[in-house]
């Protein structure tokens, strides 16, 4: 059988007049979720499963008026199958089908885009302030029946096209996860590397000391059929991504600092809006790992994705017992970011984004008063060196106004070493409020 898409739709035989259906759609995601043990293996002897590929495919309700033609289910078809039992002969006929190996084929491309070694976890899911009163959709009578008689302790999913999934890229070096068989070993996620692509392109602190911290937090809706692809993460529906620092400034208060906030999402709509180009996404669809641009649909949060994101920044902020959220301002974001027009930055870092930071903090944690405005002294660089990654020659630093640069150097390590002798130490003093209430 022809290689399919691991967005494509496999119908199965009806369960109790239920039309369902398995698609490879979240295969990564869900492959993710299991290598950090953020989800548990269905609960079946190894003799019964069928292929460890299916905890990645998704059981789903087949519509014909979504735009995807189906409705996820919120289980896994190995849960699905492990709650059927081996007696259904036919169910076992209808799972091993060559459509369904096709579709299982397609689910382990799909989950060989990653690097090796490296997933997201999955920190928070939650309902934004501005979306809890939505709707949210429940699993058929049917299936929760079935799937309960399996496991006494299961909870039925209650999806929403709203609900945000928060989490971090991490790297579990010591784990080999199969892609095919029966057996998939737990995860032993003690071991864990975060991983940090970008940290480089940002202020950089004059000295890392103890308490200066560097996060890549993004944001996800995962219960959305409808997928986009950015082509900076190889994870589906990521619509922002958020860059900070935590540190102590010289006057002993803890500072969580936003280096960058953007969203792929919003950025591809007005790209497509226009008649721009898209960049390509590493999606494994067919044989190949590359292919052509995406279609890129509507985000559900429109325009509040950044009200979304800055209410998740204040809890953390709360929770990490910060005083003050500073934020490079849109000047110095051009400095950073090459390309990057000085209109988009100031719109979005000294207009957007502090005002989101003030409706939020006075909401959320100050019962509607005014945040306090304040600002801090960052010892950081001059812009005139910039870090580089070249594919093949390694880290290389690039002088700003003439383009000459120096190396490649073995590591990030003696790269960094290079540029602190060679960069000028520079104070920049960033906008910033204050999470306590603003005085009379």
């Amino acid at each position: 059988m022809e290689p399919i898409d691991f967005l494509a739709l496999v119908p199965l035989p009806a369960y109790q007049r239920l039309a369902l259906g398995a698609t490879a759609t979240r295969a990564l995601e869900r492959f993710g979720d299991l290598a950090m043990g953020v989800e548990l293996l269905a609960l079946q002897p190894r003799r019964a499963r069928l292929d460890v590929i299916d905890e990645c495919l998704d059981l789903v309700l087949i519509d014909a008026e979504a735009p995807t033609g189906f409705r996820f289910t919120g289980c896994s078809l190995a849960a699905f199958w492990a709650a059927l039992g081996p007696a259904q002969t036919d169910w076992r006929a209808a799972l091993l089908c060559a459509p369904m190996e096709a579709l299982r084929e397609a689910a382990r491309r799909r989950v060989e885009v990653a690097r090796r070694g490296v997933h997201f976890k999955q920190w928070r899911l939650w309902l934004p302030r501005a979306y809890e009163d939505e709707p949210r959709a429940v699993l058929p009578q049917p299936l929760e029946t079935l799937m309960r008689s399996a496991d006494l302790n299961w909870q039925p999913p209650q999806r929403s096209v709203f609900c945000v999934e928060q989490c971090e890229q991490f790297r579990l070096p010591e784990l080999h996860l199969p892609r095919r068989g029966k057996r998939f070993p737990q995860p032993d996620t003690r071991v864990v590397q975060q991983m940090l692509d970008w940290s480089m392109q940002r202020l950089l602190p004059c000295s890392d000391g103890p308490h200066t911290n560097h996060e890549e937090l993004a944001f996800c809706l995962p219960s959305l059929e409808q997928s986009y692809f950015s082509d900076h993460f190889d994870v589906r529906n990521l619509f922002a991504h958020l860059r900070l620092s935590r540190l102590i400034d010289d006057q002993d208060r803890w500072i969580i600092l936003i280096d960058e906030v953007q969203s792929d999402w919003r950025r591809d709509l007005r790209r497509q809006r226009l008649g721009r180009p898209l960049p390509e996404r590493r999606l494994a669809r067919g044989g190949a790992l590359r292919t052509t641009p995406q279609p890129v649909p509507e985000c559900p949060l429109g325009g509040d994705w950044l009200e979304v994101v800055v209410e998740a920044l204040v809890a953390y902020a709360v929770a990490e017992s910060a005083e003050l959220i500073a934020w490079v301002p849109g000047a110095l974001q051009v400095e950073l970011a090459e390309g990057l027009p000085l209109s988009v930055a100031q719109r979005l870092y000294d207009r957007d984004l502090p005002a989101a930071l003030r409706s939020v903090i006075a909401r959320d944690q100050l019962e509607g008063r005014e945040p306090l405005p304040s600002s801090f002294d960052y010892q950081t660089y001059a812009r005139n060196l910039r870090f580089e990654y070249r594919r093949h020659e390694g880290w290389r630093l690039v002088d700003a106004s003439t383009g000459l640069s120096r190396g490649p150097f073995a590591d990030l390590e003696q790269a960094t070493d290079c540029f602190q002798c060679l960069a000028q130490p520079v104070v920049e003093r960033l906008p910033a409020l204050s999470l306590k209430v603003a005085a009379d």
